[in-house]
C-alpha cells in the first residue's frame, strides 16, 4: 500500500531535522502546517497534503518546510 503524502512529508522532514518532534497540524479544518517541538512553522497550506497527487509539489513543500524549520530553530536559540 503506498504511503500517503502526509507520511512522506513527515518522513522526509525527519531525515533533515534530527532530534525534533514533528507533527502535522490541521487548523480551521482546511489549513495545515507543521509543528516543531510544539511550535508552528511560519508557513501554512491548503488543501490538505493528502489531496496532492504530484510528488513535485511534495518536494517543493518539503524544501519550504525545511527552510521554515531552520528559521524557527534559529529564532529559538
Amino acid at each position: 500500500m503506498p504511503k500517503t503524502m502526509s507520511k512522506l512529508l513527515i518522513k522526509q522532514l525527519k531525515k533533515a531535522c534530527h532530534g525534533c518532534k514533528l507533527k502535522l497540524v490541521t487548523k480551521n479544518t482546511d489549513i495545515q502546517t507543521i509543528s516543531v517541538d510544539g511550535e508552528e512553522i511560519a508557513i501554512m497550506w491548503r488543501p490538505h497534503i493528502d489531496t496532492f497527487s504530484d510528488e513535485i509539489i511534495l518536494n517543493i513543500l518539503v524544501e519550504d518546510c525545511k527552510n521554515a524549520i531552520k528559521d524557527l530553530r534559529q529564532k529559538s536559540t
